[in-house]
């Protein structure tokens, strides 16, 4: 089975033909502006975060772990977690996102991606999740509930059955997020 990253599930919920050019074709993107920004602003939120409570998760304690390499041998994935709280009895993802924005499908299933690899690797439940906001300094809660997490092994299976079997997906119906995509040379139908 094709060992998929969270990025290729979290950019398949947001246009389903950025696995197919990064893995088929091995088209590769350069970093944007905004990705160069988020990356700067992670640092920062990482340099003040190991010392904070855990009052803002609405959690009374827990460990921190920074830039977590996650795996699952069941889904053939793996990512890196921005921050993994492990309390006594579960465990949680956090996400750093350098936005104002609201909280979006592909985020929630990013969180629900870990969560799966999460409960592989501590043996703890994960049906809580994190977005932290720190240019608004804000924290969403997202609850990883089993429909979510039945969305993330169909869209595995999606991606795969796309690579596997040399199929374009069709483009995204958000036709806004084109203008702005490094893959919109390669969407000849789109514009």
């Amino acid at each position: 089975m094709l060992e998929l990253k969270v990025t290729d599930l979290k950019q398949f919920i947001y246009c389903s033909r950025i696995p197919y050019y990064q893995h088929f074709m091995s088209v590769t993107s350069k970093s944007t502006y905004k990705m160069e920004a988020g990356k700067d602003v992670e640092i920062d939120w990482v340099a003040l975060e190991w010392r904070r409570t855990f009052s803002k998760y609405s959690l009374d304690d827990g460990h921190r772990h920074f830039s977590l390499r996650l795996s699952s041998r069941k889904l053939a994935l793996s990512g890196i977690a921005d921050m993994v709280i492990e309390g006594k009895d579960k465990v949680y993802p956090v996400d750093c996102k350098a936005s104002f924005a609201g909280v979006f499908d592909n985020q929630k299933m990013q969180l629900a991606a870990y969560a799966f690899m999460l409960e592989e690797r501590f043996g703890k439940p994960c049906d809580l999740g994190f977005i932290y906001f720190p240019l608004k300094k804000e924290v969403a809660e997202v609850v990883i509930t089993g429909e979510l997490k039945r969305k993330v092994v169909a869209s595995l299976e999606q991606i795969r059955h796309s690579l596997d079997n040399e199929i374009l997906p069709p483009a995204t119906e958000t036709s806004t997020r084109c203008a702005e995509c490094e893959y919109r040379n390669f969407c000849g139908d789109v514009f």
